[in-house]
């Protein structure tokens, strides 16, 4: 009776070894039962992309303040300009013209993700949030998108909440242009561009124009002038636009 009971008893604990040990392995394996995420070449360049926006930008921003710690040291930084631009320097081209007439007290810059691909992009201005140049980054560097907004009386520039990029003024071979552009994840703008031959915008003897997906069309007086209206209604205040969406103005550090 006695072997009996012990034998029964054996067996029991042995079970039960059996079934804890059963037990910790299981718990021991992390299952995730969720869907894992599919990871497209897009997502893969946005997420490697995806580091703070100033580092991004470094070497435009290096630029940029050395260039207006000259100019406001009375400098003649215009050397520095002439001589890189010979060289083909895209970046600097674009920060020299950011600076031509500026009080370089009063620049900056602000970042906002114009194409949702999660990297900002870095937008020069003023403190009163003229635009001047707009940057993107392109597999870890530094890209022009646009840096024709030259001076205050000849071009207005404006950046939309949902990241559209508006531009109105005179100049690029027309007297009357303006466009509103999208920016692509390949550094490329998309949308309406309109202009006319004339700064006389109510002469309807001049010629007028929309490029459109790339297609360059004549258009009527009529056509121009809703455009043009458009323009202005969506747009508003250039600088107030830009100001309500662009966030935060990031004053540079001049010596």
């Amino acid at each position: 009776m006695k072997k009996t009971i012990l034998v029964l008893l054996f067996c029991a604990i042995l079970t039960a070894t059996v079934s804890c040990n059963t037990s910790d392995d299981i718990d021991s394996v992390n299952v995730d039962t969720t869907t894992a995420p599919v990871t497209t070449t897009s997502n893969l360049i946005n997420h490697q992309n995806k580091q703070p926006s100033e580092n991004v930008y470094q070497d435009v921003i290096n630029q940029y303040q050395e260039l207006l710690t000259l100019k406001k040291n009375n400098a003649n930084y215009e050397k520095i300009y002439l001589s890189s631009n010979e060289e083909g320097n895209e970046i600097q081209s674009a920060v020299y013209h950011a600076i031509l007439c500026n009080n370089p007290e009063e620049m900056g810059y602000a970042m906002k993700d114009l194409n949702g691909d999660g990297v900002d992009e870095l937008i020069l201005l003023n403190e009163d949030y003229h635009v001047y140049a707009i940057f993107t980054a392109i597999n870890g560097k530094s890209v022009v998108v646009d840096a024709s907004f030259y001076g205050d009386v000849n071009y207005t520039g404006a950046i939309g909440s949902d990241g559209t990029i508006y531009k109105h003024g005179y100049g690029k071979g027309e007297n009357v242009y303006g466009y509103s552009m999208k920016l692509s994840n390949d550094g490329r703008l998309s949308g309406i561009e309109f202009g006319c031959s004339d700064v006389d915008i109510d002469d309807p003897a001049v010629d007028y124009y929309k490029i459109e997906n790339g297609v360059r069309e004549s258009i009527d007086y009529d056509e121009f002038k809703r455009l043009n209206d458009a323009y202005y209604e969506t747009v508003g205040n250039a600088t107030d636009l830009t100001k309500q969406s662009c966030g935060n103005f990031v004053r540079m550090k001049i010596e």
